[in-house]
């Protein structure tokens, strides 16, 4: 496992970790190894700031489908800096040929905390941009040098 990765068994219970994913969440591999996704210590949350219970984690949907789940969002609380880390979740179930149900899930994992940040950023601004054109939309004018005002302009419309 080269980039943050971790295995769990069909229970999610955490199997294996690598350093990336510790370094990531925060916990070392014996606080990870043997923690599932429902333990509430995770403080997952989606990206709208609600919360992201355990039996819809990626890890968790992956098992019950048997589908990949890609690139899936989730915020989760990294104890050591005390504040939100923001993670895009891949989960692929594992099963042996022939089974019906996967036995094992890997879970691989990007750090896009300074994406979500640019991009929490970007709505603000919008946002702001949006509310300042609305509220000078009714006090915006044009005039000639005479001080006459010039007649609305077809391109304001």
């Amino acid at each position: 496992m080269a980039g943050p990765a971790a295995r769990a068994r069909q229970d999610t219970r955490i199997l294996l970790v690598n350093d990336a994913a510790t370094r990531i969440l925060g916990l070392t591999r014996e606080q990870l190894t043997g923690r599932d996704s429902m333990d509430p210590e995770w403080r997952a949350i989606h990206p709208d700031g609600t919360d992201f219970p355990g039996e819809t984690h990626p890890s968790m949907q992956a098992l019950r489908t048997l589908q990949v789940q890609r690139e899936v969002p989730m915020g989760v609380y990294h104890p050591q800096e005390q504040d939100w880390r923001w993670l895009q979740v891949t989960a692929i179930p594992r099963r042996a040929p022939g089974a019906t149900q996967a036995k094992q899930v890997t879970t691989v994992f990007a750090d896009i905390t300074e994406k979500q940040a640019m991009q929490t950023e970007m709505r603000r601004r919008e946002r702001r941009y949006r509310s300042l054109v609305r509220a000078t939309s009714q006090i915006v004018w044009d005039a000639f040098p005479d001080g006459d005002f010039q007649p609305p302009q077809a391109d304001w419309e």
